[in-house]
């Protein structure tokens, strides 16, 4: 650290750099989905799946006085565990034979999972959408179906072959967002949408291009 500024003499201060932060969604965006087609190339099956992540922005001890990007959509939201949280939830769609994400989207926390799947069903040409309880519903299903020309499917805890197919593709795509969502376990810093969303998609990013092997984790190295 102590020869970071003569060995970066053009670095960028921190207020350049949120500035310049601020202005990558965009691009950062059209770098996500091209490594995403790059991983479709090598399959043309259109089997997704969707879930959702809670990205809190305080701690729950500070829930009384949480106000952090309120006019940017914050919201309360119950977690999966039943927990509340102040924030936002990303909504993401992988494509499950390549588990490449298709796109993501930044909602607030407490917007539900029904409202997210049409806006991600968009991003398809159709195809089938693994879903968990959070997109149940008639209602979806028909537009799914009539406007998207996707067809929602459950798992199930039938024994049915049918059934138990569905099941295990299902935990196929629990462990492709598995990895996904590690890349969130800690909570992002950011003042701002544009920072949050920025710093997100570069995670997302980064998953993407993983699993259309442009770049891959890095080895722990170990000592004898």
């Amino acid at each position: 650290m102590a020869n970071a500024e003569k060995a970066f003499p053009s670095r960028a201060g921190y207020k350049q750099w949120i500035r310049r932060l601020q202005r990558l969604p965009d691009q950062i965006g059209r770098l996500v989905r091209a490594a995403a087609l790059r991983g479709l190339a090598r399959e043309g099956r259109k089997l997704y799946a969707a879930d959702s992540l809670p990205i809190p922005l305080c701690e729950p001890a500070r829930h009384g006085r949480a106000c952090l990007l309120d006019e940017d959509g914050a919201k309360f939201g119950v977690d999966a565990s039943g927990d509340w949280f102040y924030g936002f939830k990303i909504h993401a769609l992988i494509h499950q034979p390549t588990q490449v994400v298709i796109t993501a989207m930044l909602l607030p926390g407490n917007r539900r999972d029904q409202i997210a799947a049409r806006g991600l069903a968009r991003s398809t040409s159709g195809g089938v959408l693994l879903a968990d309880e959070g997109y149940r519903g008639e209602e979806l299903f028909d537009w799914l179906y009539d406007q998207a020309q996707t067809l929602r499917v459950m798992p199930s805890d039938d024994s049915g072959e049918g059934h138990t197919a569905i099941s295990r593709a299902r935990q196929q795509a629990e462990s492709s967002f598995s990895g996904l969502w590690r890349r969130f376990s800690n909570r992002v810093y950011a003042r701002s949408w544009h920072g949050l969303w920025t710093s997100l998609l570069l995670k997302v990013l980064h998953f993407n291009l993983d699993r259309a092997d442009i770049v891959s984790q890095p080895v722990e190295s170990t000592r004898d």
